[in-house]
């Protein structure tokens, strides 16, 4: 019979679809004339790597859910615990499972024809160059300060387009780093000058230190502000809410999608504030 045969054995569902242009076509029926018929194919063949799966895990799952990333790539070194499954779209049947895992099964439930790489063991010096060979857009939702400094490396070197979104409270911070168009300074040059090794000698709190001087003071809220000086003492980590990872997600996924399409999207920053707009 016309169609294929779709096997997803974490949901034990043996299921029978349309032949992929065909699946493809009247998935997206709904986005037209929204995105054109043009801009949903460039959207589909553009290969995206997401690194970091917290607000990460929302963009690809938006992103496919909007008819993009055939390819896509997915790295997190992490498993889920429940202080995430505020943020991250996962069920606790699934706790203690790669977030990798949860992620690409939901991927593939919506896109069986999805080609998904995943890097299970997070991004590393050794592997990041595989990770970004071939990307046209990859987005950056990683911690690890040394991590994001070699990745926009390579994101220069490769001229791939660079996307990260921070949850910042009920704000959402964009920085969008067109490294495939033009020699951009590292963080927007938000930073200084910058390096592995200065990076890699910071202690936990420095880090979360540097990654608000990155955020800019003035863009933090002042609940987040005094969240600060209690991380490692009555808070485990960095505050997130799940609505501004969704918020954050729809925000990156315009971006790609204007990317992929061709359309004018420079480098900088954007600041999406809730308590602004409401």
């Amino acid at each position: 019979r016309l169609g294929t045969w779709v096997w997803l054995p974490w949901q034990r569902a043996l299921v029978h679809i349309l032949p992929e242009q065909d699946f493809f076509r009247v998935r997206t029926t709904r986005n037209r004339n929204l995105i054109t018929a043009d801009e949903q194919q460039k959207l589909y063949y553009c290969v995206v790597g997401v690194a970091g799966l917290s607000v990460g895990g929302s963009i690809a799952l938006t992103l496919v859910l909007q008819g993009g990333a055939r390819h896509i790539r997915i790295a997190d070194f992490d498993s889920l615990e429940l202080s995430n499954t505020n943020r991250i779209l996962s069920g606790v049947h699934e706790l203690a499972t790669p977030k990798t895992t949860i992620i690409a099964q939901r991927l593939w439930e919506m896109n069986p024809y999805a080609r998904i790489t995943i890097f299970d063991q997070g991004l590393t010096e050794k592997n990041i160059p595989s990770f970004m060979r071939g990307l046209d857009v990859v987005v950056d939702e990683m911690d690890q300060m040394a991590i994001k400094q070699l990745i926009r490396e390579q994101a220069r070197k490769l001229k791939v387009a660079f996307v990260s979104t921070a949850d910042n409270g009920d704000t959402s911070v964009v920085d969008v780093e067109r490294h495939d168009l033009e020699h951009t300074p590292y963080f927007l040059g938000r930073l200084g000058k910058t390096s592995v090794e200065y990076f890699r000698k910071m202690d936990k709190l420095q880090t979360i230190r540097e990654i608000t001087r990155l955020m800019g003071p003035e863009n933090v809220p002042p609940r987040m502000q005094a969240s600060i000086p209690e991380i490692t003492k009555t808070i485990g980590g960095v505050p997130q809410l799940g609505g501004t990872a969704l918020m954050g997600a729809a925000a990156t996924v315009y971006c790609i999608h204007r990317i992929a399409a061709g359309q004018p999207l420079p480098s900088g920053r954007s600041i999406i504030s809730l308590d602004e707009k409401l």
